[in-house]
């Protein structure tokens, strides 16, 4: 993440990350919801000390997501008839006009993110994700490449129509 202070002798002193998991669950097609929830997830403080580069002012940190390790935790991004699971990644950045200034802004802003569980990703005995315990991001995000990821559904523009099952299904 990178973030810029707008105006010259601001500060980010802290930087808030959650992500939040919604569900709704309708009772039928004419009826209204009948179930929202939400819950977080999980949330973090990102540090922000001594990050600031004084000739691009700007501030950086690089973090991955700390899912939890067990799936009951963090369900994945789901719509199927009636239920529906989103994300939603939260941020609260905290910005000082000086080092010595009591006062302090807050500004938030949210992205909707997609998680997908592969099924890939191998589950130990006790229920939990096996996973990198790395703590080089680099590493993590290598360990996880060729997992399959689901098409988007409505961008299958190259796909062959089959009109007839029978003609397809001949070997």
């Amino acid at each position: 993440m990178r973030f810029a202070p707008l105006k010259a002798g601001t500060r980010i002193s802290q930087a808030k990350c959650q992500l939040l998991e919604s569900h709704k669950v309708k009772a039928g097609k004419s009826q209204q919801t009948t179930f929202v929830g939400d819950r977080d997830v999980a949330e973090w403080e990102t540090p922000m000390n001594d990050h600031e580069n004084l000739e691009q002012r700007f501030y950086k940190t690089t973090q991955s997501l700390p899912l939890p390790a067990e799936p009951k935790q963090c369900s994945p991004d789901m719509e199927s008839h009636d239920i529906s699971m989103t994300h939603l990644f939260s941020i609260e950045v905290t910005v000082q006009d000086s080092d010595n200034s009591p006062f302090a802004n807050k500004y938030r802003a949210s992205l909707p993110v997609v998680l997908f569980a592969s099924p890939q990703v191998p589950i130990d005995a006790n229920n939990k994700f096996v996973r990198s315990t790395s703590p080089n991001i680099d590493e993590d995000v290598a360990s996880l490449s060729g997992l399959d990821v689901p098409p988007v559904y409505g961008a299958h523009l190259q796909d062959k129509v089959l009109n007839d099952l029978s003609k397809s299904l001949h070997v």
